[in-house]
């Protein structure tokens, strides 16, 4: 059997521990990115905004799960070119295919609806492959920054910092789009989201380690069947699936069913999402707490 040859400089614990201040940043950082493009209200909205209907607008946001199904494919190459350095990259990258949403008014003069829902329909294909293939370099990159005796007080402070990040953008998001018209508020939030899209690879760049490591192919798949085959994991899979199926199909459409079945206006929309973070800020810390004992 051949066994994964491991990287010779892997970082030290005082270094994963340095490292940690720049994951909860580049979190932090991202969470404006998640809230003014692809994963909030606003985005469900401007869709709305460009004509799209409500299949349309599912069929666009299925592209983000099962762009997943990637990870099956280039996990070995992934391992192979370094999770690091994958991650960065194609974080880069989703965020460059991000920018080209900042065209959409002019495409739209210029071409038309039907034209513009087909170019905006491009950009999330490309934006969700980019960002399945980064997130099969993050995760286990992470697992190797993050030294096990702080894994849950990690996790707290990280999702502390985000969701509180989170808060600020969509309140942010709610003022921008409750006082512009057409298209411009969407613009603007997104042209912000894509710089801190910028600044977040920065300073996911300054965490340590996730050095290329060569495995051998056939040792890889067997590797795969051996976890599908763990019961608890299975279970844990099955659990994901179940919540995802759950939460999915709310945060996507509710949006939509409070402005146009409520009646609330697209700033009122948005800032409903300060729920959710808000249920999650109370209680993280108390979690990742207990989880470490």
């Amino acid at each position: 059997m051949t066994t994964p040859t491991i990287p010779s400089s892997e970082p030290t614990v005082v270094e994963k521990m340095r490292g940690l201040r720049w994951s909860i940043a580049g979190d932090a950082v991202n969470s404006i990115f998640v809230q003014f493009t692809f994963f909030g209200s606003v985005f469900i909205l401007f869709l709305d905004a460009l004509g799209l209907g409500k299949g349309e607008i599912g069929l666009l946001l299925s592209f983000f799960p099962f762009a997943g199904l990637i990870a099956l494919v280039i996990a070995p190459a992934v391992a192979r070119f370094g999770y690091k350095r994958t991650f960065l990259t194609f974080w880069a990258l989703r965020t460059v295919i991000t920018a080209l949403l900042l065209f959409t008014p002019r495409v739209l003069a210029a071409f038309g609806e039907a034209p513009t829902i087909l170019y905006v329909g491009l950009i999330v294909a490309g934006f969700a492959l980019c960002r399945a293939t980064g997130e099969t370099g993050k995760y286990p990159w992470t697992q190797e920054y993050v030294p096990n005796h702080v894994r849950g007080k990690f996790s707290a402070l990280d999702n502390f910092f985000t969701t509180t990040v989170g808060i600020l953008a969509v309140a942010t998001a709610g003022f921008v789009i409750d006082r512009t018209t057409d298209l411009r508020g969407f613009m603007l939030l997104m042209g912000a989201g894509v710089l801190a899209g910028f600044l977040s690879v920065w300073a996911y760049s300054y965490i340590p380690g996730g050095l290329p490591i060569t495995e051998n192919e056939r040792q890889t798949r067997r590797e795969l069947r051996d976890a599908i085959g763990d019961t608890s994991f299975r279970n844990y899979l099955a659990a994901i699936a179940l919540m995802t199926l759950a939460t999915t199909p709310m945060t996507s459409f509710l949006p939509l069913f409070m402005r146009e079945q409520v009646g609330l206006g697209d700033g009122q929309v948005i800032l409903l999402q300060n729920g959710t973070l808000l249920g999650s800020l109370v209680s993280v810390y108390a979690w990742g707490w207990a989880a470490d004992r």
